[in-house]
């Protein structure tokens, strides 16, 4: 198979894509690193800007943090700190199950990822809002103790008054709609449909 041939295949298959079967598309990935690593690290970081796919964006992340190249793995590492806690989730699952490693270099991308979020309560209040059961798993599978607001927030139950959770706490325990609705609209609850 010429490098072109190879190349093709691979964006072939970002097209063609079982969801959430990341061990699909995983040989794909192996095979085009072992193949052509260098097109392999550039159509990483440009798929993460501009692919569709999370299964290929997060078999992306996950093969350059285990990568054996350094600039992979710096790569990885840049990458992993823009996606959603759900990404981050299943990048360390695919890691763990499927490459049969989770490199410190990885935990450490993690570990910083969750810091990042931590130093800043309105988004780490946002993470919360919508991926609460990811996060918990992240600090649970690397071991990491969270600050004591992200400990209230996650594993105590507790959650400030002030934060989105807290509202929501508030919103459930109100029986006035027109409560519930002012609760919403003066803490910019987001509306979810999940």
């Amino acid at each position: 198979m010429t490098e072109r041939d190879v190349r093709l295949a691979m964006l072939d298959s970002l097209l063609t894509t079982p969801h959430r079967k990341l061990e699909l598309v995983a040989p794909l990935h192996a095979d085009m690193l072992a193949r052509d690593p260098i097109f392999y690290g550039h159509l990483a970081t440009w798929y993460q800007a501009n692919g569709d796919v999370c299964d290929h964006q997060e078999v992306f992340v996950g093969s350059l943090l285990a990568s054996d190249q350094a600039v992979h793995r710096e790569a990885g590492f840049a990458l992993i700190q823009g996606m959603p806690p759900y990404q981050v989730a299943r990048v360390v699952d695919f890691m763990k199950q499927h490459l049969g490693k989770l490199p410190r270099l990885a935990r450490t991308a993690v570990r910083k990822y969750l810091r990042t979020r931590e130093a800043d309560p309105s988004a780490f209040d946002r993470a919360a809002l919508r991926a609460r059961a990811d996060l918990k798993h992240l600090y649970a599978a690397l071991h990491v103790k969270p600050d004591p607001r992200a400990d209230a927030i996650l594993f105590k139950e507790q959650p400030p008054v002030d934060s989105p959770l807290g509202v929501l706490r508030a919103l459930a325990a109100t029986e006035d709609p027109s409560e519930q609705a002012a609760l919403i609209a003066r803490h910019r609850i987001p509306y979810s449909d999940s």
